[in-house]
């Protein structure tokens, strides 16, 4: 491991990362997803499967991007924390204590995720969790109903509804032209932002029962792509 972080990122030209580099971005991204979704539905042994072939893709990856990308101090450091929480969190499935592996997993992209900020360098994921947390501040009104009788509560929550709609329209535009065109991506992307849109008409007829409706659906929505595109 350290004669290949020897070799990592000399000159990365800033918001944009060599090819073998994203590769580690984005196969680290894929199986965290995956794990989660599958300790998320308690599937033990599929997670494990997902955890024993991200450590082995990770290495492999690391391996390709070290003959490409240089030294880089920093990125050093987040690879070496981000291999210690991938072994970590195999070992806390093999022991049978996946409430562990799944905390570990929810960071795990935490490390390269702050060196490539830093960087300037942006992903899809990125932008799906910023949306997600747009989304935060009007989903709380999924379990606290809002009183629409109030003309500024209906103001407030249209407006919640109306960045959470920006925010993820900002993610189609960020997406690559693959993902764009991706069938599942235009599903929930288009899904999300034609429900908020919806969040007016709720809000015009007072409907407090259509607006609860809706939450529900963009809240789906809102996990989904985060699993499937965070």
């Amino acid at each position: 491991m350290a004669g290949v972080l020897g070799a990592m990122l000399v000159g990365v030209a800033a918001a944009q990362l060599p090819p073998s580099a994203a590769d580690l971005v984005q196969n680290l991204q894929k199986y965290r997803r995956t794990v989660l979704a599958y300790l998320r539905t308690e599937n033990a042994d599929l997670a494990l499967i997902e955890l024993e072939r991200l450590e082995l893709t990770w290495t492999a990856d690391v391996q390709r991007a070290g003959s490409a990308i240089g030294q880089d101090a920093a990125l050093a450091a987040a690879v070496i924390e981000t291999q210690r929480t991938i072994r970590n969190a195999r070992a806390a499935g093999e022991r049978g204590d996946f409430a562990a592996a799944r905390s570990l997993m929810d960071d795990v992209d935490k490390p390269i995720r702050q060196w490539r900020r830093r960087q300037g360098i942006r992903s899809l994921s990125d932008c799906i969790a910023e949306a997600g947390d747009v989304y935060e501040r009007l989903d709380v009104h999924r379990t606290s109903a809002p009183d629409l009788a109030r003309e500024d509560v209906r103001t407030s929550v249209g407006a919640q509804a109306e960045a959470a709609a920006q925010a993820f329209l900002r993610c189609n535009e960020e997406a690559d032209a693959a993902t764009r065109a991706n069938e599942e991506f235009r599903r929930l992307i288009d899904g999300m932002t034609g429900s908020l849109r919806q969040v007016p008409e709720a809000l015009q007829r007072r409907d407090g029962a259509h607006l609860h409706r809706l939450l529900i659906e963009q809240r789906s929505f809102e996990r989904l792509l985060s699993m499937r595109f965070g």
